[in-house]
């Protein structure tokens, strides 16, 4: 199925994917289905800068799916994605 991606506010991984937005072909059907095939498809330096320095998903990416779902850490492996969603991978950012 293809889903739409978007990247927000990482730009490290615009520079890793070649673009900030793009159609992605999931052979998955989950949100976990769908960071193992960007790490397969995009290599290490995708999960260097989505997952923390102890391999867990990065807490300061928040992923939204059509623009109204935010979907969990711990619910990645059962959120179910659809033909035509659109994910948004955006960070979180702290200040003071």
């Amino acid at each position: 199925m293809k889903v739409n991606l978007f990247f927000e506010g990482i730009p490290a991984v615009a520079k890793v994917v070649g673009k900030r937005a793009f159609e992605f072909d999931l052979g998955g059907q989950t949100v976990a289905d769908l960071l193992v095939e960007l790490i397969n498809e995009y290599g290490e330096n995708i999960k260097k800068i989505l997952w923390d320095e102890s391999s867990n998903f990065d807490p300061s990416v928040q992923i939204v799916i059509n623009q109204r779902d935010y979907v969990q850490i711990d619910k990645m492996a059962e959120t179910q994605l659809s033909e035509g969603d659109t994910v948004v991978f955006i960070t979180l950012l702290n200040g003071g």
